[in-house]
């Protein structure tokens, strides 16, 4: 069996650059007055795209005063690498914490990413 890295791992700078544009963003959505759930955004990034600069779906919590900060992928390019010992992993878990509420989301981006 052939070790094949997730798609999103680039062994350099130079790779990451070269490799295909995100189709989609995420961005946080927070509620300054804490009277409504903090949300995950997904925008449409696809130049081309019928959809392309729009927010194509939100990901609302249930809980206010999460206050979002800081989020990211469950594992970053370089813990992809085959040659890591972790080739079971793939950029698919989007981490997102709550500051007040010391809350952590967890939002699975499969099996589509919107």
């Amino acid at each position: 069996m052939g070790m094949r890295p997730d798609p999103t791992f680039h062994a350099s700078p130079r790779l990451a650059m070269d490799a295909p544009a995100e189709e989609f963003a995420y961005t946080l959505l927070l509620s300054p007055d804490l009277s409504q759930p903090d949300a995950l955004a997904v925008i449409d990034v696809k130049p081309g795209s019928p959809t392309y600069s729009q927010v194509v779906h939100t990901v609302p919590v249930p809980n206010k005063g999460d206050e979002f900060h800081h989020f990211g992928w469950n594992a970053c390019s370089s813990a992809l690498s085959p040659l890591t010992g972790h080739a079971f992993l793939e950029r698919r878990y989007l981490i997102i914490p709550g500051m007040r509420s010391s809350r952590i989301y967890i939002v699975d981006t499969k099996p589509h990413p919107t």
